[in-house]
């Protein structure tokens, strides 16, 4: 599913893929490469035995340009990844301040229960970035914080129900649906 979200996006599959699975056959692959050169040039050398070792000269300096070029690419994708990440987490981390400051437009026994509820919504959030690669600990606190989320919308929304004046109930409800607390952040990851 997040490749697809991925794909819809226009980013590339790989953009999650940890590093170590991109370099590691490059680099066997190199290693391979080079002791299969290094065979067919002993091979050469046996079968004309006149052929004295002068070096490749182009050959070497166009694959030292294209292995230089294949580097910046991957230090290109991690850059991006990393300003993508940073990017996110302060949009999230403005969204959710937004919503605790507009927790202020509700009576004194809602307010006190949204901050609460935002709190431990924001715990979780904490949780979810220090999981780290942990697949079990990132599910545990997407699904806790899911359900703060809800929880926070169900109180929300009956909240607005109860109150009299439309306009005021718009006041109050609008600035918690214009933020996505249920959405998980998952892309920079």
């Amino acid at each position: 599913m997040v490749i697809k979200q991925l794909s819809d996006m226009g980013v590339s599959p790989f953009y999650h893929l940890p590093a170590i699975y991109l370099v590691a056959p490059f680099l066997l692959l190199l290693i391979f490469f080079n002791w299969l050169g290094y065979r067919y040039r002993t091979y050469q050398s046996r079968k004309k035995p006149g052929i004295t070792d002068v070096g490749l000269g182009p050959t070497e300096g166009s694959l030292i340009g294209l292995t230089a070029l294949l580097l910046s690419f991957a230090f290109g994708m991690t850059a991006s990844k990393f300003d993508a990440r940073r990017k996110l987490i302060v949009e999230e981390s403005n969204e959710i301040g937004t919503v605790i400051l507009r927790c202020d437009l509700y009576p004194d026994s809602i307010r006190n229960q949204l901050r609460a509820d935002m709190k431990n919504y924001l715990e979780s959030r904490i949780a979810y970035y220090n999981a780290g690669d942990q697949e079990q600990l990132i599910a545990a606190s997407l699904r806790h914080s899911d359900s703060i989320s809800s929880k926070i919308w169900q109180l929300v929304a009956r909240s607005s129900q109860k109150c009299r004046s439309r306009r005021r109930s718009t006041a109050r409800v609008g600035p918690m649906t214009t933020t996505s607390l249920s959405q998980p952040r998952q892309m920079a990851r």
